[in-house]
Formats: C-alpha cells, sequence, structure tokens
C-alpha cells in the first residue's frame, strides 16, 4: 500500500473541552481509512511536561483515539515541541507512538521527508536557544520527573499565556524568510525533497532550487487561527482545511 501522509502542529489543546481539542477529536476518529502515518509536530497541547497522569487524564479521550489508531496500523510520530516535551515515558511506551526531540528523515518510495516541530528554526533567536537548551537540561528533567503534573500544568499554562501576549512582534516576515533561509540552508547540510515544520505560527509554501533540483518547506501554522493537516502523497502534497 503506498503512504497517504497526514501532518498537523501547533494545536495547542488546553483541555478536552475546548474547539480545538474537539475539532482534533473529529479529525482523530474519522481519521482517513487510507492514511498510513500521522505526523504529530509539536504543540499538540498547549501543556504536556514528562509523565504523570495528570496529563493523560486531562486529554483522555484524544489519547483514547490515539491508541485505537495505533492498534488500527497507523504509524504515528510525535515530535516534540516547546509546549509538550518529555514524552518517551508515556507517549512512547504506553500508547505506542515514535517520539523525537529532533529533526529526522524519512524515506516514502523516492521521496525524501525532513520532519521537526522548527522551534531550531531561527538560530539568530539566541534567547530562545537559551531556553530550549534549559527545558532540556538536566535540572529541567529532574524537575518534570518530581513536580506533580497540577504544579507543572499551572506553571505551564503561566509561562504559555505570558509567550502568547508577545507573540505578534515574533510572528512576522522576517521570522518567515529566516524560516525559509534555514530550509535552504539544510537541503546544502543533507538533501531532501520535502522539508515540514511549526512552531512559528506562519503557514507558509516555499518552493526553492538548489543544485539544480527544486525542494518544497511548508510550515503548517497553527490551529489558533487556521485549523488545518497537511496530506503528503505519491501524487500530491496539499493543505487540507479543517474548519473552526
Amino acid at each position: 500500500m503506498s503512504y497517504r501522509i497526514y501532518c498537523v502542529s501547533d494545536i495547542h489543546i488546553k483541555g478536552s473541552d475546548d474547539s480545538r481539542a474537539l475539532l482534533f477529536l473529529n479529525f482523530l476518529k474519522n481519521f482517513d481509512p487510507q492514511g498510513t502515518h500521522l505526523f504529530l509536530l509539536g504543540d499538540i497541547f498547549d501543556v504536556w511536561l514528562g509523565h504523570h497522569s495528570f496529563f493523560a487524564e486531562r486529554y483522555n479521550r484524544i489519547v483514547t483515539e490515539i491508541k485505537r489508531l495505533v492498534k488500527r496500523g497507523v504509524q504515528i510520530h510525535y515530535f516534540e515541541g516547546n509546549h509538550d516535551f518529555q514524552l518517551k515515558n508515556y507517549w512512547q511506551k504506553e500508547v505506542g507512538v515514535h517520539v523525537y526531540d529532533r529533526r529526522r528523515y524519512f524515506e516514502f518510495e523516492g521521496l525524501t521527508l525532513r520532519v521537526e516541530h522548527g522551534d531550531e528554526s531561527n538560530p539568530d533567536d539566541l534567547s530562545y536557544t537559551r531556553l530550549r537548551r534549559a527545558l532540556r537540561s538536566l535540572p529541567a528533567k529532574f524537575l518534570i520527573h518530581y513536580l506533580s503534573g497540577t504544579t507543572l500544568y499551572t506553571i505551564g499554562s503561566k509561562w504559555s499565556g505570558l509567550s502568547r501576549k508577545g507573540e505578534q512582534p515574533y510572528v512576522n516576515e522576517k521570522v518567515k524568510l529566516r524560516a525559509r533561509q534555514y530550509a535552504i540552508e539544510k537541503v546544502a547540510e543533507k538533501p531532501f525533497d520535502l522539508v515540514i515544520f511549526g512552531h512559528i505560527h506562519m503557514r507558509d509554501e516555499f518552493i526553492f532550487e538548489f543544485n539544480g533540483k527544486q525542494h518544497k518547506y511548508v510550515n503548517l501554522g497553527t490551529w489558533l487561527d487556521h485549523p488545518n493537516a497537511f496530506l503528503i502523497t505519491p501524487g500530491e502534497h496539499k493543505f487540507i482545511e479543517l474548519g473552526k
């Protein structure tokens, strides 16, 4: 069977009954019968840190549907974001999805696909680079392991709210162009046909040439304004609008 890959990113689900959660739940329940892969490109949840049962219970309906898809044979790959990380102990061991904390390359019948969350796409943003390193440090891992899920959710929600208040200056044309430049830089390091990520909350499609060959960069944007999935098949690459 050929591949039908669906990619989603930056849904920022806060609870099982918020509007984006319900929309994502509907997407999972009605997942393409011919779908072979589902790529979750990070920030699926506004806060999910570590293996705590608090998060599994809070988002139980979504987890249940993802387990159903895994059982059906859909290959699910979860790329940690900056709102959902340290996920392996739960999502990989208990749910059965593949979890990554960095970019990954995949081969599909001649298509080389690079997938990542996208939070390394602007190395010029030194403050975020330092924050990313701190959040993945041993002290941070220790705290996430030993603090309660409730405490982590409270801290994470406050941080998420503050970061979103300052988002508009961050989401701009300069960031969009830097992400495109990042794609060009990375294809020079290791060739791919298509690179796809999220994080910057700016939906984008950009085709460029390198060494005489066409390559494509796709950014999924965010469900905060345009809920969508991106479909990859041997014959087409396209956005699918999911409504609001």
